[in-house]
């Protein structure tokens, strides 16, 4: 058999060439985005009269930061994305479907009201299939695991909410990212913006017994691990706070039904399945449901 031996030269202009193609692929791309995103703010937002776009700064998604400008003198600001299984900048193709559950956590985060209000959308009338996923600006403050902060006795218990939201949640890259959560000090509440899922189990009865112990399925530096370190006693109440005060149940029920009111008007986008969605719904409802019957609710 013949052996192929590509020259340095060959193997230069190889590289250039995709680099080259990649890169104009990349261009036509975030140009898609900008121009679903502008056309999603003009018909959902009235009153907006100046629209522009910013480069985002962190993350592997493709995405942008929507500013709009309102009549009325109010601004806002959208932060704009490919879905956790779509092309990234290092990737032309969507790897998998828009996942379900991604677009269910959102919904979920934002009806218990820990997370942004979010959006989902898609181009329309072209031949890209794909769907992006926009969340609402917060006045954030974020914590740098490389410079140690001391949190107040009432942000820990707010960022002890999103330890424990995550756990029932099943989610991963939220509180372990210092980038993806953060504390917004007008309103005295903490909030997460971004997050991964993972095609697993979704109730365990470890969970508890992970929160008290601060660690489990995450390993925490920096506020976090500060956070986490708080009596057992104090996750106790707060535990109890949370499924008693969010509407845990009710809101999930919720989302659901929105996701799926989603998925059946999705268009030329293929969503994941509902069975996917029923599945992972009923496991945090029994999650919750145990949660519930351990803490005597």
């Amino acid at each position: 058999m013949k052996k192929w031996i590509i020259k340095d030269d060959d193997k230069y202009f190889f590289y250039k060439d995709c680099y080259n193609k990649f890169k104009e692929w990349l261009e036509r791309y975030s140009l898609l985005l900008e121009n679903t995103t502008k056309e999603f703010v003009t018909k959902n937002f009235p009153g907006v009269k100046d629209i522009s776009f910013h480069n985002k700064n962190n993350g592997n998604q493709i995405g942008t930061i929507c500013h709009m400008h309102f009549e009325d003198g109010s601004f806002k600001k959208l932060y704009v994305k490919t879905h956790q299984f779509g092309p990234t900048a290092s990737m032309s193709k969507s790897r998998k479907s828009p996942d379900v559950k991604e677009l269910l956590v959102y919904k979920i985060l934002e009806n218990i009201g820990l997370g942004p209000k979010s959006y989902f959308f898609w181009p329309e009338n072209v031949s890209v299939k794909t769907l992006f996923i926009a969340t609402e600006g917060l006045d954030l403050t974020f914590y740098n695991p490389n410079h140690p902060t001391v949190p107040t006795e009432e942000e820990k218990l707010e960022l002890l909410k999103l330890d424990f939201i995550s756990r029932i949640l099943y989610i991963v890259d939220s509180t372990t990212n210092s980038g993806n959560y953060g504390y917004c000090k007008q309103e005295n509440k903490a909030y997460i913006i971004d997050f991964g899922t993972e095609e697993e189990d979704y109730y365990s009865s470890e969970l508890l017994d992970d929160f008290y112990k601060g660690n489990g399925r995450y390993n925490y530096k920096g506020v976090m691990k500060q956070v986490v370190s708080v009596s057992k006693v104090t996750k106790d109440n707060l535990a109890k706070s949370i499924i008693a005060d969010l509407g845990l149940e009710r809101n999930i029920i919720k989302s659901k039904d929105f996701i799926l009111h989603l998925i059946s008007n999705s268009g030329p986008v293929r969503i994941n399945s509902k069975k996917l969605l029923e599945k992972y719904t009923l496991g945090v409802i029994e999650t919750v449901k145990f949660i519930k019957g351990s803490l005597q609710i």
